[in-house]
Order: C-alpha cells, then sequence, then structure tokens
C-alpha cells in the first residue's frame, strides 16, 4: 500500500512487507548531513512506518541522493 505516488515502491528493510505508509519524522524534520561536506541545511529524509509489524526507518528520496551523489563526484 504506497500512499505516497511520487515514491517509489518501497518494501519494509525490517521484514519486507509492501504496506508502508510515508511521512516524516519530529516536529522540525530530520536531516542527513554529511561529514566533510559544507551544506547549510543537509538533506531532508524520508520516513515511513511499515503497516504489518510497525518498523520506522528513514532514508534520502531519490532527488536528495543525487544531489549527495554529485557533490561527492565535485569533491
Amino acid at each position: 500500500m504506497n500512499r505516497d505516488k511520487n515514491v517509489p515502491e518501497h518494501r519494509c528493510v525490517a521484514c519486507g512487507g509492501s504496506e508502508v505508509c510515508f511521512g516524516y519524522l519530529g516536529t522540525g524534520g530530520q536531516s542527513f548531513i554529511p561529514s566533510g561536506i559544507f551544506t547549510m541545511a543537509g538533506y531532508s529524509t524520508r520516513a515511513y512506518v511499515c503497516l504489518h509489524c510497525g518498523f520506522v526507518h528513514q532514508y534520502l528520496p531519490p532527488d536528495k541522493l543525487a544531489s549527495l551523489k554529485n557533490k561527492l563526484t565535485d569533491r
């Protein structure tokens, strides 16, 4: 049950379930700030909860991941 149509099919890393609900963690959101790369705000992460087992996980969306890869190759 992929409720966010802008997110590719995703499976729970804990149980492999495909019924996940996407969102963000916390009131201020979460960000990944890589060491060794100058960035003011970091990269916003997305989160999901597995509707089968309840596991909560976060990840970088594809556009943010591509941006990080570009910064790493520019070094």
